[in-house]
């Protein structure tokens, strides 16, 4: 199953809501992704996790939250992300649009082998 159209969904509707954030005169972007991040949050059993990679079109929770927020440059500025830092390592440019998970997840250790064709 691909992921690839509520991949992108996920990441515009980020940045839309973090473009209408910045507006605000009390903006506060380290809220503004903390928040992005705790409605994401899921403990599941690995089994359950097993069956939504299979039936859901969406990528899991974790691939969500990391990979969409590191589509945005604000992240990087907001949490002093800097060349070399774990988050760099997504190479962002990889799967702007494109290319959106992949060999790249599998490379940075995101996700295991077994899932890619479930996820690209």
């Amino acid at each position: 199953m691909t992921t690839v159209p509520e991949n992108i969904a996920d990441i515009s509707g980020l940045k839309v809501a973090l473009e209408a954030t910045k507006q605000l005169p009390d903006a506060n972007l380290t809220e503004f992704y903390q928040s992005w991040a705790t409605i994401w949050r899921q403990k599941t059993r690995p089994e359950l996790e097993q069956l939504l990679l299979t039936i859901d079109a969406h990528a899991p929770n974790k691939v969500r939250v990391n990979v969409v927020a590191a589509n945005t440059d604000d992240f990087y500025s907001t949490f002093d992300v800097k060349e070399g830092d774990v988050c760099t390592l997504l190479q962002r440019t990889e799967f702007r649009f494109g290319n959106i998970f992949g060999s790249l997840l599998i490379r940075q250790g995101v996700m295991p082998e077994s899932l890619h064709g479930m996820l690209s």
